[in-house]
């Protein structure tokens, strides 16, 4: 399996935070359920079936992981929206944990026809750019509490991200969850188990995990993952750990993993 961040133009990097694809390899069983780890963040996700058969949803911002049946002839590609993006987008911030099949020809369309080209090895962005290039930018204070969140792994709080967007602390909660659905310390969490799992990839001493990646101790990283995965964190780490990650680390500081683009 691979798991592969793939960097989007400029254009873009105001909606997305990047386009993700998800391979089966040959050596992979025929089918098995997957983990989706979660990631705070709303997406339009794309599969191929081996008919070639399209099919799209649109995801809520994902607090918890969740599982979806995956086999081998399928494609799976998608957008990963900046979270203070998805009203603008969508019309709404979707509720958390949602998932919504959508038909190919609605106003999604030209994204659609883009990650259907991203599956060929031939995409050009150009459906998003007509659609997203220029549209309204988020909320500037929570768009930067947001770039700050990913790149510390949740471990700013929230009355400094507040200060430093000009807010009160009940201003700042209430226009981030406005434009995103869900509670900044709720996205400030759920930053701070993915960092600790992408750490847990090269080291999976679970004390040092625990204190890099920003908990109290050991059994406050444990219970956190068992909460959200419904596994014990080596369990959790092992099946990742199977997989081959390239993850993004942008150079403008909006990081999207804590690890660099094709680490094994």
């Amino acid at each position: 399996m691979i798991y592969r961040e793939i960097a989007l133009p400029d254009s873009l990097r105001a909606v997305a935070l990047c386009a993700w694809q998800f391979v089966i390899e040959a050596k992979d069983p025929p089918s098995f359920p997957h983990q989706v780890p979660p990631d705070g963040a709303a997406g339009l996700v794309l599969t191929r079936a081996p008919d070639g058969s399209l099919h799209a949803r649109l995801l809520g911002p994902a607090l918890a992981a969740f599982t979806v049946p995956v086999a081998q002839g399928f494609d799976y590609v998608g957008l990963r929206l900046r979270p203070e993006m998805a009203r603008q987008v969508m019309g709404a911030p979707p509720l958390p944990g949602t998932v919504d099949q959508v038909a190919l020809n609605g106003p999604f369309a030209p994204v659609w026809r883009d990650l259907a080209a991203l599956i060929a090895g031939a995409c050009d962005w150009r459906g998003a750019i007509a659609m997203f290039g220029g549209i309204v930018p988020g909320d500037a204070a929570v768009a930067g509490a947001i770039d700050h969140l990913i790149a510390s792994g949740g471990a700013v709080p929230v009355a400094r991200l507040a200060a430093e967007g000009g807010l009160s602390e009940r201003q700042f909660r209430r226009r981030f969850h406005a434009a995103t659905g869900v509670a900044p310390k709720q996205y400030a969490d759920v930053q701070r188990v993915r960092r600790a799992l992408i750490l847990a990839l090269d080291d999976p001493d679970w004390a040092a995990v625990a204190h890099d990646s920003g908990f109290a101790d050991q059994p406050h990283l444990i219970r956190d993952v068992k909460q959200r995965f419904g596994a014990a964190p080596r369990r959790v780490a092992g099946y990742f750990g199977g997989m081959q990650h390239e993850l993004l680390d942008l150079p403008d500081g909006r990081n999207i993993q804590a690890r660099p683009a094709n680490a094994a």
